[in-house]
Parts: C-alpha cells; sequence; structure tokens
C-alpha cells in the first residue's frame, strides 16, 4: 500500500550529484556539516546526473532546490510550521521511528528529537500555535494519535483518540479546534479506511467519508483526501457544510499525499503517472495541472511553505530518503 512508507533497500543505485554549472540554470543549495550538529547552507549550481538509462531533465518550475537532510537513514513527511520557523518530520536515525523538528532560521539548521518511546512514531502535525505537535504510534496496542506538549519537555505524550482501529494521518483546522485523520477498524469483516474528526475540547469524534490522508483546506470547511471509490487512488475534496465530495484527479495511476495551499488556490500531491513517483500541483477544482519534480527517484510528501512559495519533500535520490525545500517559479 502507498500510504505505508515503502523504504528502499540499501546499495540499489545511487544518484550522483555532481556541483557544476547546469544548463538549464537550476540552482541547488548544498547543506555541509559543521562541528557540533548543525549543517551551514551553501548555495551551489548544480547538475544532477541520474543512474544509467535513465534520462533526467530538471523542472523549470523550480528556481532553487536546497537538500536539507543528509543522514544515511530516511528521513521523511516534512511538515513546516505555522509560522514557517520550524519544520517537523519524520525519522529513523535512531533505529525506530521518531519525530523530530528542524530549525530553518538562519544559515545554521539545527535538528532536535520529540518522541524517544521505542515505538513507530508517525505522521506529525502541528498545532497553530506551534506549543504541540500531534502524531500517529503504535506505542499502544493500536496505532492511535498523541499529542506532544513542546514546551514540556519531561511530560509523557498525551493519547488523544481511543478506540480499537488504527489511526493515522492527524491534520488540525485552523483554528485548532479539529483534529482530522483517517482510521481503519480492526473488528469486523470490512477494513475500510474512514475518515474521522476528533472535537480538540469535547473529544467527540465522528466519522464521515471512505479516505486516507485527510488535509484540510485553509478555510477549515474542506479538506482534501486520498479514496479509491472509483477504482484506484485519486484526490478528492470533501465539504464539512454540504457533504459534496468531488474528484478531482482521473488519471488510471495512484495520486496521494495531498496538501493545500495556504491561500486555498492549489493542492499539491504526489503521483506515479508518469512511470515514476513525482510531485504535481494543482488549481482546487484539479485544472492546470503542473508537473514539479522530474526526477527518476521518489519524490513524496509534500508540504507548502507558510507563504506558499516553496514545497517540502522528501525524496530518495540520495539513495535514502532525504529532505528537500522547493523554491518555485510557479505557485500561489
Amino acid at each position: 500500500m502507498f500510504w505505508n512508507d515503502k523504504i528502499k533497500e540499501k546499495g540499489q543505485a545511487e544518484i550522483a550529484i555532481i556541483l557544476m554549472a547546469a544548463l538549464v540554470g537550476l540552482v541547488i543549495y548544498a547543506v555541509t556539516k559543521t562541528p557540533g550538529g548543525v549543517v551551514v547552507r551553501k548555495e551551489e549550481e548544480v547538475r544532477t546526473v541520474a543512474e544509467p538509462r535513465k534520462e533526467y531533465h530538471p523542472s523549470r518550475t523550480i528556481a532553487h532546490l536546497t537538500q536539507l537532510t543528509f543522514t544515511e537513514e530516511n528521513d521523511i513527511q516534512p511538515v513546516p510550521s505555522p509560522s514557517g520557523n520550524l519544520l517537523a518530520f519524520t525519522s529513523s536515525r535512531t533505529g525506530n521511528r521518531d519525530i523530530f523538528v528542524m530549525d530553518l532560521r538562519g544559515k545554521k539548521i539545527a535538528v532536535s528529537q520529540k518522541t524517544f518511546v521505542e515505538a513507530m512514531d508517525s505522521d506529525p502535525a502541528w498545532a497553530p500555535n506551534e506549543e504541540s505537535l500531534f502524531f500517529s504510534s503504535d506505542r499502544v496496542e493500536a496505532r492511535k494519535i498523541f499529542r506532544k506538549d513542546l514546551a514540556r519537555f519531561i511530560v509523557a505524550n498525551v493519547q488523544v483518540t481511543r478506540g480499537l482501529a488504527l489511526d493515522s494521518t492527524p491534520h488540525l483546522s485552523p483554528d485548532g479546534k479539529r483534529i482530522v485523520y483517517s482510521s481503519i477498524p480492526v473488528t469486523g469483516t470490512i477494513r475500510r479506511s474512514y475518515i474521522w474528526t476528533l472535537d480538540t475540547v469535547s473529544g467527540d469524534m465522528t466519522q464521515y467519508t471512505p479516505g486516507i490522508q485527510p488535509h484540510f483546506s485553509p478555510s477549515g470547511k474542506k479538506i482534501a483526501l486520498v479514496s479509491n471509490k472509483t477504482g484506484n487512488w485519486d484526490i478528492w475534496t470533501f465539504d464539512f457544510e454540504t457533504g459534496e465530495q468531488v474528484q478531482l484527479t482521473t488519471d488510471p495511476a495512484d495520486d496521494f499525499d495531498p496538501a493545500w495551499s495556504p491561500d486555498g488556490k492549489m493542492i499539491a500531491f504526489a503521483s506515479n503517472r508518469g512511470g515514476n513517483t513525482d510531485i504535481y500541483i494543482m488549481n482546487t477544482d484539479g485544472s492546470e495541472l503542473i508537473e514539479i519534480t522530474t526526477h527518476p527517484e521518489v519524490d513524496r510528501y509534500p508540504n507548502w511553505s507558510a507563504d506558499g512559495t516553496k514545497l517540502y519533500l522528501a525524496s530518495y535520490r540520495t539513495g535514502n530518503y532525504d529532505l528537500f525545500e522547493i523554491t518555485l517559479k510557479v505557485g500561489p
């Protein structure tokens, strides 16, 4: 299943990144390590060379490409904070999956670990005030949604969903009053994922439509989600006020990882429609589709910067999943 993170085995074909002038004029910000566990950005002009027999033409929709992480393990699911100063992500750098936060301010990038339990933690999501992170974890009998209070280091993480179902991919409404997430029942004969919401004040949980990977619109009135109700995985929107569901993508390939732009005009997503998983953006009615990445390795988990001028993603182009920042020539 594509929403399970398919981590490729080490030793597969490597992508060589050669620092030299690019004919296409693409610029990448390489990040060099320094003592003390921080890294420093350094601008370089590059040409990217793919493995043999795979031709690579860097997308002209990218103004700058910045690699943010350089570990030999896998960093995925980058989620910028509402202010744009911080970037939460999931990493296996500790031997199991934990939640980390990167400070994007200045030229030095500091990374701090936020979860420490020997469990599989993933799917980070920011509270609007940035005082808490929500994530999914299998640290209890079934995968559930938890809250990490960032200002209270020694306090245990708080479980916020209950029941026997498998809960994942939380996302907070702009006012912080609701959490939307996907949930798969573990009892009964039907194991279909549904979209649920949790009222953060009352604790009430409400089931809505079948789907996975929900993402609130900036207004909080709609969500983008992924559904296979037509036979393959496509991007849809769901209106909480009217119940209207609109299918945005119809390609026979699978589309997933939707993320609404801050101005509410565009949705970024990943798709394997080109024979490889790349990042695309489109208007919220499904029109004006634009391919953002064209690398022969897998690009996933797009998320918009707070000002809508950049995308954060995880890419396998370095031989494992690392995080990248893309400055767009197109967009909101």
